[in-house]
């Protein structure tokens, strides 16, 4: 992975939403365009429950060497998570938002 920039995190507390939706977006630049990359929920976790550890995963395929990467997942309650850390060369740690 050559680059890794403007990693963003936040949690949605709209009243429709049961607790709150975390959501989590970066970009990636690539030299390799024979890969294509998503990002999942590392495991196992990491040994402090307010950070949620998530990695970049290649995934052999025709692609892009720039991608947006997302992340979404329902939490029961939107204070779980302070910081994200992205595990890429070099890891990226972000601040959890809340908006409503």
């Amino acid at each position: 992975m050559d680059k890794s920039k403007n990693w963003k995190a936040w949690v949605d507390t709209m009243p429709l939403q049961k607790g709150g939706k975390l959501y989590v977006h970066g970009d990636i630049k690539v030299s390799d365009i024979k890969i294509k990359y998503s990002v999942i929920r590392s495991e196992p976790q990491g040994i402090n429950p307010v950070i949620l550890l998530l990695e970049v995963q290649p995934k052999p395929d025709a692609g892009d060497n720039s991608f947006h990467l997302e992340y979404h997942e329902q939490l029961q309650d939107p204070t779980k998570y302070t910081q994200i850390t992205i595990q890429v060369p070099p890891d990226e740690t972000v601040d959890v938002e809340q908006v409503s």
